[in-house]
């Protein structure tokens, strides 16, 4: 799905230099990302989880600048979730997620990537708001 790729993407954008080491060491908080994406939320314009799930980056590109932010911002704050939530029903979810893409792959249909999520998952409507709450506790300054 579009938002498990840019999700992904997102993730690795973000870096440190080690001089020490002279090695580069990847920072899974992308910032900027967690910043747009808390103020979406508390604006009350952040996109609902079925729209993430359905949405396309590259329509979200086409749509302008504004929509891009909003479609990536919220692509990648869904993957950070997964992947750092506290709750282990949320974590084994994400397992059983990529579990089911490596086994059974993607079709690339909206409907089917909401389906292989509530599969894993459950409930889009009732993971979302543990998802917001998750997001606005995130401290984005450094």
């Amino acid at each position: 799905p579009s938002w498990y790729a840019e999700g992904t993407a997102t993730g690795f954008e973000c870096y440190t230099w080690d001089d020490t080491k002279g090695r580069l060491d990847v920072t899974p908080l992308n910032r900027f990302m967690a910043k747009r994406l808390k103020q979406d939320i508390a604006a009350g314009t952040g996109l609902s989880l079925s729209a993430v799930l359905a949405g396309d980056a590259h329509e979200a590109n086409d749509g302008g600048n504004e929509a891009s932010q909003r479609f990536y911002s919220s692509a990648w704050g869904l993957f950070y979730y997964l992947q750092h939530a506290e709750s282990p029903l949320v974590r084994e979810g994400m397992k059983k997620l990529e579990a089911a893409q490596a086994s059974r792959g993607f079709s690339g249909s909206p409907a089917s990537a909401a389906a292989m999520f509530q599969e894993a998952l459950g409930d889009p409507v009732a993971f979302e708001a543990g998802w917001r709450a998750f997001i606005l506790s995130l401290s984005v300054e450094p």
